[in-house]
């Protein structure tokens, strides 16, 4: 094991060629080695008020993942407007930890996000020779890890570019855009080379200026003088189908200095990633997933622009790197620890995203009734080709609602880390969750689930990342899964008729025109927009 250890943490080089596509990319220097540290100082790190952000209060919302708060005793929030805040995030997160149950005093001096952030000299602002690359320094001169503050986007939907305008307007905090499609450069030089952002009544509010962003797929060959660099830091938010071809595509310039922000709504990816991509835990990368109260929509057809619909909050879990108990406490998991938690400061500090990190259980707390209601509603859709009201109109449709509820409720409650919590696990046992579910299922009104619209355009939608998630955990506890399984397998056929349709042209089966069915058309015609982030060749 130490042999392994070593090897891992060896000093990389540094390689420079004529032709740098087909070189290895720029290697930043080796971080120093670490004491090794124990196990409960790793989990007091990922829990510590350092990287938390207060959540703001939202009434009257009827987002499923916000329901929680207003019968979670340790995630309400007083009614009275606070400031965003290094303090306000102490005194929350003080609240909320401990048992996970609110029982936690309140220190009289709550720690600041940055308190263990000693001022950088100019000497050390700038470590190697890549841009905004800085270091922290601890208490202990030992544990110095460099950290970078450039962040590369990939993907170009709205949300994505909300976030890019946010991180474009904090000073020392270069930005990447990274997309899919060539028509991208070229907006950009026409709409002013700025992203604008726009207010929920499309009033305009400000714009920042942003460089052009360059292509998933890598600089052209003949491009010479392009030089390649390890990414350091990573948001990505892209179409289901279009992650892994994009983190594959960049692979080469992946390694464990590396932390990606995985903006996706449903829950199984990380998995997917670990046994596709990143194979190997020493060379894995730091990977932090979310849930997203952010809604955001687009402007007319301006593609640098984007409108903010209603001010959310960004949750944030930094997963473990290794599965191994035994080498939580490495220096590889220290290193990918405050490499992490530097990430998750650069976002919580930005008054637009507002970050919060929280630890497994309360955030699969807010994950999973999202989770849950496109695993129920958006299945259910695709499969009878309707939109949301006509589920509680078919007295067939809502058969099909409560046995493939039922099943997930029972998953759900045999969750191996809700039985430390038994409030939360109990929480989604109760009636009331179940009338949560289908009051938000009637708010929809006569919308179309996005799930069709995926469909409709000959794209997979995401039912492995939500079904297909509680057929995983369904599977590990031996517990029963078919009408999740059905409903996975019964998507997936839709799917791929429907590409069927599209490849030989049948009439009336075009993406742009319009017919009877729900999933072939009856709403309008995808934009471009929409198909920005289509899969990669």
């Amino acid at each position: 094991m130490l042999s392994i250890l070593t090897v891992a943490t060896a000093t990389r080089s540094v390689s420079s060629h004529e032709n740098p596509p087909l070189a290895p990319p720029f290697r930043r220097p080796a971080p120093p080695s670490f004491p090794v540290v124990s196990v409960s100082l790793l989990e007091t790190a990922s829990s510590h008020p350092a990287h938390a952000i207060p959540v703001p209060t939202e009434s009257g919302a009827i987002e499923v993942g916000e329901v929680i708060e207003a019968e979670d005793p340790d995630m309400t929030e007083s009614k009275e407007a606070r400031p965003w805040t290094a303090t306000a995030a102490a005194e929350v997160i003080a609240e909320s930890n401990g048992d996970y149950g609110g029982s936690a005093a309140r220190p009289e001096t709550p720690p600041s996000p940055v308190a263990t952030q000693d001022p950088a000299s100019p000497e050390e602002q700038h470590v190697g020779d890549q841009p905004g690359f800085t270091e922290m320094r601890g208490h202990n001169a030992k544990d110095d890890v460099p950290l970078s503050n450039r962040i590369h986007i990939i993907g170009f939907n709205s949300q994505a570019r909300l976030f890019a305008y946010a991180l474009a307007s904090m000073p020392d905090v270069p930005i990447d855009i990274m997309a899919h499609h060539d028509s991208v450069v070229t907006r950009w030089g026409e709409e002013h080379r700025r992203l604008s952002l726009y207010d929920a009544r499309g009033r305009y509010v400000s714009s920042v200026p942003i460089p052009c962003p360059e292509s998933v797929r890598g600089r052209r060959k003949y491009v010479q003088d392009a030089k390649e660099d390890f990414l350091d830091n990573i948001i990505i938010d892209t179409r289901t189908t279009a992650v892994l071809p994009s983190l594959k595509a960049l692979s080469r310039r992946i390694d464990r200095q590396t932390t990606i922000c995985l903006l996706h709504p449903g829950l199984g990816l990380v998995e997917e990633l670990n046994e596709e991509i990143f194979t190997d835990p020493f060379q894995r990368p730091n990977l932090i997933i979310t849930h997203s109260t952010h809604k955001v929509a687009k402007v007319s057809s301006s593609l640098y622009s984007v409108r903010q619909k209603k001010s959310g909050v960004l949750y944030l879990h930094s997963v473990d790197k290794f599965d191994d108990p035994a080498l939580k406490s490495s220096p590889i998991a220290v290193e990918g620890v405050r490499q992490s938690q530097h990430l998750m400061r650069l976002l919580s500090s930005n008054e637009i995203i507002k970050a919060v990190s929280l630890p497994w259980v309360r955030f699969l707390s807010w994950k999973l009734p999202k989770v849950v209601f496109s695993s129920v509603a958006d299945s259910i859709s695709v499969i009878l080709g309707c939109k949301y009201h006509q589920v509680g109109l078919n007295r067939h449709a809502r058969a099909m609602w409560d046995n493939l509820l039922d099943e997930t409720l029972h998953i759900i409650s045999h969750l191996p880390e809700l039985q430390e919590v038994p409030h939360r696990r109990d929480y989604f046992a109760q009636d009331s969750f179940r009338r949560k579910l289908q009051r938000h299922l009637v708010a929809q009104g006569t919308s179309t689930s996005p799930w069709i619209s995926q469909v409709r355009m000959g794209d997979a939608p995401p039912v492995d990342y939500f079904n297909g998630y509680f057929v995983r955990r369904a599977r590990e506890l031996g517990l029963d899964h078919k009408h999740n399984t059905m409903a996975v397998e019964t998507v997936k056929a839709r799917a791929r008729a429907r590409r069927r349709e599209l490849r030989l042209d049948l009439l009336g089966t075009s993406p742009y025109m319009m017919d009877n069915d729900a999933v072939a058309g009856d709403q309008s015609p995808p934009s471009f927009e929409e198909a920005l982030e289509l899969d990669l060749e």
